[in-house]
């Protein structure tokens, strides 16, 4: 393949979508402290930050995958990286979180409101490890985290299905496979299985950009998989979606210094900001009364955010990096190390 080995423009659309979703929870969703305010119906928006991370995964694991020449047989180390890079971080923020509920145990004798504590059962801490918290109703240690069950879903499905849709795959053989996924939104099962169009956005870019597959048949799937998303979840984030995979495919490598340390530090900022978040506002509201005003709540929001960015450059080069290396020793046959991912 002639493509470029890394593609630019996917760690500013993370770092972006990363600082989206952020701004959503902290100025729209579980900082009491900010809200009411006036832009909530605006930022509210941000959540669709999470399809746009399905779109790119959707895109760089087969782009990657193509490139390694992965095969069945690879699998296993194919899910042993994954689990590594994303696992481990998590479980460490989590702690975080946990740490905080406890805290409000021992001081008001009761959890946070409206984040529901899960306990330390067996179940519980099993469905968090897993990432399968909603299929027992335990709840999770982190919220966010519902996200990772859909992507490590999609990564499994990926693995098995992954040699139908490589190069020099019929296009029968692409067309039946990808349509099965978006089919799959009209079933009820796997979280993935609801956001499977979002995923299959992004298949077709790499289809698009790293195989010969007939462009007929790609914009022939992409609108089938814009017509169930729009059935399924709305046309709002189908659109931002949409929008998303026509960047990656454009090739543009539109970037800035503060767009690439957004995406460098995005993972530990989307794991690490809502525990950020709890522990900065329980102390703020009990030293000072900013949040009383509209002024103030701007001061505070700032702030939040800027300690948001500062604790996840910290989590990224302490505890994300050293996972991310360690990953990386995991390469699938005939691989020459990670290219994208």
């Amino acid at each position: 393949m002639s493509a470029p080995k890394h593609v630019t423009i996917l760690d500013p659309m993370r770092g972006v979508a990363a600082l989206a979703v952020v701004i959503f929870h902290y100025l729209g969703s579980i900082l009491p402290t900010l809200r009411p305010n006036g832009v909530e119906h605006i930022v509210e928006h941000g959540k669709m930050g999470v399809q746009v991370f399905f779109v790119i995964s959707g895109f760089v694991f087969p782009y990657a995958m193509q490139r390694s020449g992965y095969s069945w047989s690879d699998l296993g180390r194919f899910m042993l990286r994954r689990y590594i890079r994303i696992a481990p971080p998590a479980y460490i923020a989590a702690l975080a979180v946990i740490a905080f509920h406890l805290l409000a145990i021992w001081i008001n004798g009761r959890p946070v409101d409206g984040d529901p504590f899960p306990g330390f059962g067996l179940t519980a801490i099993f469905a968090n490890l897993t990432f399968s918290a909603e299929y027992f109703g335990t709840g999770w240690y982190n919220f966010v985290y519902w996200s990772l069950t859909a992507e490590f879903e999609y990564y499994l499905v990926l693995a098995l299905i992954f040699p139908f849709i490589a190069i020099g795959s019929p296009p029968w053989r692409v067309a039946a496979t990808l349509a099965g996924l978006i089919l799959v939104s009209f079933v009820s099962g796997p979280s993935f299985f609801h956001y499977a169009v979002y995923f299959v956005l992004g298949i077709l870019v790499f289809l698009w950009r790293g195989t010969h597959t007939d462009r007929r048949l790609i914009l022939a799937l992409a609108a089938g998989a814009c017509l169930v998303g729009v059935t399924r979840g709305g046309s709002l984030p189908i659109g931002v979606s949409v929008v998303a995979a026509l960047i990656i495919a454009s090739g543009t490598d539109a970037r800035s210094r503060f767009t690439d340390f957004l995406g460098d530090i995005s993972y530990s900022l989307y794991i690490t900001h809502v525990p950020v978040a709890y522990f900065s506002e329980t102390i703020i509201k009990r030293v000072t009364d900013l949040h009383t005003t509209t002024g103030g709540k701007a001061v505070l929001f700032i702030g939040y955010l800027a300690l948001a960015l500062m604790v996840a450059f910290l989590f990224h080069r302490v505890v994300e990096k050293p996972f991310l290396r360690l990953s990386k020793r995991f390469k699938e046959h005939g691989s020459g190390g990670p290219v994208v991912a």
